[in-house]
């Protein structure tokens, strides 16, 4: 047997195996961090898919009675609604739809569907480019006071249609990640886009 022939067949060496271990783990730390949990998106996500809900909702339950509309203001069948808990700080935003009472009854009430609190470090600092809440150390803080009062209300009607919202979501010490949940009058899915 020729020399050459013995070295190829001898298998690996230790100081082969070290290296391909040390860039299998420098490869699992790498892919670690960039699964690293995002509250920010996990929250706008939250909103898109309650923003969903409300659409779903309006759709199903039909047509606002035309009396009721006229008492009720509204022919809106659902709203999400997006508020500031005033015992903890934190946005709530919450999915609510019109149930009208039986007839002759012509009038009608908010009905609670679901909710969502944002994580205690996630604020919803906008909607629809205007401020809603200031935390301390947001870009939204520079702001003496917020120009939106809450709540705000996205209405969505029973032939699918529904007001314009965006809403934008960042961390509330405006160092990670912001994004924009958009929902447009004839879209029923809200897209979530990853801002600046």
């Amino acid at each position: 047997m020729s020399g050459s022939a013995y070295r190829s067949s001898r298998g690996v060496t230790l100081v082969e195996l070290m290296v391909v271990v040390s860039i299998v783990g420098i490869l699992v730390v790498l892919s670690l961090k960039g699964f690293k949990a995002d509250p920010a998106g996990s929250d706008a996500r939250k909103v898109a898919a309650l923003m969903s809900t409300a659409y779903r909702q309006a759709v199903g339950g039909g047509t606002v009675r035309s009396d009721v509309a006229v008492t009720a203001g509204t022919t809106a069948r659902a709203r999400v609604e997006i508020t500031v808990d005033a015992t903890t700080g934190f946005n709530m935003v919450a999915v609510w739809k019109q149930q009208e009472l039986a007839p002759p009854d012509s009038s009608s009430n908010w009905v609670f569907v679901t909710a969502e609190y944002m994580q205690p470090d996630v604020t919803i600092f906008a909607v629809d480019n205007q401020s809603v809440l200031a935390p301390t150390g947001s870009v939204a803080a520079s702001a003496t006071a917020p120009s939106t009062a809450t709540p705000i209300d996205k209405n969505y009607f029973p032939d699918g249609t529904a007001d314009a919202f965006t809403v934008y979501v960042e961390k509330r010490d405006a160092t990670g990640t912001r994004y924009r949940v958009v929902g447009l009058p004839l879209a029923p899915a809200p897209q979530v886009f990853v801002d600046w």
